[in-house]
């Protein structure tokens, strides 16, 4: 089972030579804010955060499973490369990249048994937490007694928000919030580096930033002198002019997936636009070079680089853009997202003002198939978007008055017709 999860699932975390060449290239993409990898530590593009490592330090002495979560661009996973690469040896550490089949995350519990049992030392799982997959807390409550194994997790904090933790074992938690001092620190670190910098002082610099922001934003800023939303909208803006017209399409959809927390089928996509391949792939090289999306998983589906870039990316190219109908593009996607990301995409579009009725009419319209797998996701999205109309939409002041009447026990008083068919219409 090990062998078969071992660099796939189970990714060992290494030391490696990096040539001056790819360095460069690891640079122009780590300032430009595209999604943090190990080699981008390994380089040393990173600005060390001397007061969060201490705090993760502190954390691992009394519990051997430490989250950090925070907004998305808060430097989580820079801040968990640094940590692993500071105090960890080759060996001795591994990214956990989980599947969203049950069955697969099974093999990979005992995958990590079987390492746990070969090694007698002190083994380390590093886990960044996809949206909408819970599968890793499965694999958390499996090891949470294994005194040689540790976890350190990041997540969005949106994800913190809504996981529930503390019955089935302890943990210690780090939350990332970018703040003036921080930023304060990062401008010194970065000062003694970059002798050019635009800003002559911090003060400057937080100021022109606008004095709050993520810290993604705020490194772009110090580097290039501008904001990440005015250079983004500077790219749109000249494939407008530029009338690249299938390259705004391809855009619009990859971002709005990736905004969604799902991922784009690239032949799909081509399918969809009636484009020729070796045509689709120039435009998505052009698209890649310019750090606006890029290839995952063997070039099989298509991502934004960042959840903050595409954040802004869908600003300007849907909420700026009185011309773009977002609708259309959701009623698109359906059929060109991973069906295991269809859950996650549909309540996103539901939170979004996408309604149950124009799903069922593009289904329709379109004739659309799903796999199993597809069908479940579908299901579930509506199931969890009947209970949010149930009780926030309908019933929002009847629970409330419930609440305050009853306090611990409100339920008793629930209407018992949840699907608002008793009367018999139905």
């Amino acid at each position: 089972k090990f062998h078969s999860q071992y660099g796939s699932t189970i990714i060992p975390l290494q030391l490696k030579n990096i040539d001056s060449d790819n360095i460069q290239l690891l640079k122009e993409g780590y300032i430009s804010g595209i999604s943090a990898k190990y080699e981008h530590i390994l380089a040393g593009l990173d600005v060390i955060r001397y007061d969060k490592l201490n705090e993760i330090n502190k954390a691992f002495a009394t519990n051997n499973i430490v989250f950090v979560h925070g907004a998305s661009g808060q430097g989580k996973s820079s801040l968990a490369y640094r940590y692993l690469s500071n105090n960890y040896i080759d060996g001795t550490m591994f990214e956990l990249k989980l599947s969203s089949n049950f069955n697969d995350v099974r093999d990979t519990i005992n995958s990590l048994d079987g390492l746990c049992k070969g090694l007698n030392i002190p083994v380390i799982i590093y886990i960044d937490v996809l949206p909408d997959n819970n599968h890793w807390n499965e694999v958390v409550k499996e090891f949470s007694n294994k005194s040689n194994l540790m976890f350190l997790i990041t997540l969005r904090q949106e994800t913190w928000n809504k996981t529930l933790l503390g019955e089935d074992y302890s943990f210690k938690d780090i939350e990332l919030i970018f703040d003036k001092e921080e930023a304060r620190s990062l401008y010194n670190s970065i000062s003694k580096n970059e002798k050019d910098l635009i800003n002559a002082s911090f003060e400057e610099s937080w100021m022109r930033f606008g004095n709050k922001g993520l810290l993604l934003e705020y490194m772009y800023f110090l580097n290039h002198g501008d904001k990440l939303k005015n250079k983004l909208g500077n790219q749109v803006l000249r494939l407008e002019t530029d009338q690249k017209i299938t390259e705004l399409k391809i855009l619009r959809y990859v971002c709005l997936a990736d905004l969604y927390n799902s991922k784009v089928n690239c032949k799909k996509l081509i399918d969809k636009l009636g484009l020729d391949s070796v045509l689709a792939q120039s435009y998505i090289t052009n698209l890649e070079k310019e750090y606006l999306l890029e290839h995952i998983e063997d070039s099989m589906y298509l991502s934004g680089m960042h959840y903050v870039r595409s954040e802004i990316l869908c600003e300007i190219l849907f909420d700026e853009n009185k011309f773009i109908n977002k609708t259309d593009y959701i009623n698109a996607l359906i059929s060109l997202v991973n069906e295991s990301d269809l859950h996650s995409f549909l309540l996103n579009s539901f939170d979004n003002n996408y309604d149950v009725i124009s799903l069922f009419k593009e289904i329709k319209r379109n004739d659309l198939h799903f796999s199993w797998v597809g069908v479940a996701n579908i299901l579930k999205a509506l199931l969890w978007k009947g209970v949010y109309d149930f009780v926030f939409v309908d019933n929002y002041l009847l629970f409330e008055g419930l609440y305050k009447k009853l306090n611990s026990g409100w339920f008793i008083g629930l209407p018992y017709d949840y699907s608002g068919t008793m009367d018999g219409t139905i």
